[in-house]
């Protein structure tokens, strides 16, 4: 090994290396040899010791810590830190995600981007065929997610920028160390020009005066004397001049240099922490939209179901199946021929399979004997062929299926049991359904089919959660009536 020692004359903070000027030779090490790991000590001029092998490759560096740094070294200090500068230019955008950080992403949830035409079309026709469907809490509900939509359109063109010049204007114009540099260096720049504009004109004075004073006779006279003191006098001034441009520019490189420095020094930091946090911003605007856009389509609907004019309308248009998004958007493509149709259309087609996917419902039939629940199954399949539908006989088979299942247990949406199926035994089957499996967020729709429905039966069923009843012997379109309500 050898020892040896040089000056720093070249630092590549993209690169983590830098270059030693030792004798006349170069050699270049990586930011991992340097003693203690101390890179912040490092300065292009810095006198270090350094020891290479046989190859000439440096295995360490020793900075000389007693040397005194140079004044133009103190704008690499960092005043703000990366999270806090991205947090201030998306200020408003946080703020926003701060008034929605508890919003549960269990709750229900719909692809609003790919939505956000049709979900709005159907408000506007549902407010078109009854106007009082529309109350103030849809009306603010609209409002709200009109607003997230806003935030959401102007942060996806703040934060579209490429990473290096969202570096710049995000991270470095928040830098008051940085902003002073640049400044500094704008007015180093703006005194070598104002410097370079007198210095030839003055060169051009002086040698003409130089003509002039060698074509005096009398060098001895007073007028001769006069003038060479000026010319003189002219001459100080163009040296100072030239010597100054000379240092402004030596100021001028080394402010660059560290301007360069301080770039390269901070990008890989404020790339590995920018990117994810705009992608976390993104993701949250997006939870948000999706959540809110499932609650304006459910409300909407529920709404909707209850007017006798949408009833009318889907009645008379022939429409089948729930009051829904889904069923509308069906209605809308009823005439289209998808093979002819043009983009717009096709995107509408690919939403409604989408809505298909998501909206598939698993529906639970308990009912007194096999070939009544096989005709209800018959109907609901007619009314919606989305619907997943089984026929339980033993309701113990509704307990196990969770557990094979664990990782991914089967929601069910819907179950419809017969109180004469099961007797006095429905209340504690629905009690204990309720508290092994129901999920709180999005609890399983009862519906309770009896002979009767009395007052007490009504009040019991309530109390368990039950939220609608329905005749046992209810024709096929009281049936689907039903149907239409529930799902």
């Amino acid at each position: 090994m050898s020892k040896l020692r040089g000056i720093v004359s070249l630092m590549r903070e993209a690169e983590k290396t830098a270059d030693i000027k030792s004798s006349g030779k170069i050699y270049t090490f990586n930011y991992e040899v340097v003693e203690n790991g101390e890179t912040e000590a490092l300065f292009e001029g810095l006198e270090v010791a350094f020891e290479t092998n046989k190859d000439n490759e440096v295995l360490s560096v020793i900075p000389n810590r007693n040397q005194e740094r140079p004044d133009y070294l103190k704008y690499l200090e960092v005043a703000k830190d990366v999270r806090s500068c991205v947090f201030d230019y998306f200020s408003a955008f946080d703020e926003l995600l701060q008034k929605y950080r508890n919003i549960d992403a269990n709750a229900p949830q719909v692809d609003f981007l790919r939505m956000r035409r049709f979900l709005l079309t159907a408000y506007n026709d549902i407010r078109d065929i009854d106007g009082n469907i529309i109350d103030k809490s849809l009306n603010t509900l609209r409002s709200e997610i009109d607003k997230i939509f806003r935030y959401f359109s102007e942060f996806k063109i703040k934060s579209n920028y490429s990473v290096k010049y969202a570096y710049e204007k995000i991270f470095l114009t928040q830098q008051p160390n940085y902003n002073a540099l640049v400044e500094k260096i704008t007015h180093a720049q703006s005194m070598i020009t104002r410097a370079t504009l007198q210095e030839k004109p003055l060169a051009l004075q002086i040698k003409s005066k130089e003509k002039k004073l060698a074509s005096f006779t009398d060098t001895k006279s007073k007028a001769y004397f006069v003038f060479e003191k000026n010319l003189k006098s002219m001459r100080k001034r163009y040296a100072d001049l030239v010597y100054y441009i000379g240092k402004q520019r030596e100021l001028l490189a080394k402010l660059l240099r560290v301007r360069v420095i301080f770039i390269e020094r901070f990008f890989t930091n404020f790339k590995s922490i920018y990117t994810p946090l705009v992608k976390e911003f993104e993701e949250h605007l997006i939870l948000v939209l999706n959540i809110k856009a499932a609650e304006l389509d459910a409300n909407l609907w529920a709404s909707a179901k209850q007017s006798r004019l949408v009833r009318n309308f889907f009645i008379k248009s022939g429409i089948v199946g729930t009051y829904s998004s889904k069923t509308f958007l069906k209605y809308y493509l009823r005439n289209i021929d998808r093979q002819k149709a043009g983009a717009n259309s096709q995107k509408l087609f690919a939403l409604l399979e989408y809505l298909e996917s998501i909206s598939a419902k698993n529906i639970v039939l308990i009912r007194r004997t096999f070939d009544v629940a096989t005709s209800n199954k018959e109907l609901l399949e007619k009314f919606d062929h989305q619907l997943q539908i089984r026929i339980i006989r033993d309701v113990e088979d509704i307990f196990k299926t969770p557990k094979k299942l664990k990782d991914k247990p089967i929601k069910i949406d819907l179950i419809m049991v017969e109180f004469e199926a099961l007797g006095l035994t429905c209340y504690p089957f629905i009690e204990r359904y309720r508290k092994e499996l129901d999920n709180s967020a999005s609890p399983t729709i009862f519906c309770l089919l009896t002979r009767e429905i009395s007052p007490n039966l009504m009040a019991q069923g309530r109390k368990l959660g039950i939220t609608h009843f329905l005749n046992s012997y209810c024709t096929d379109e009281e049936f689907i009536d039903a149907m239409r309500e529930i799902l």
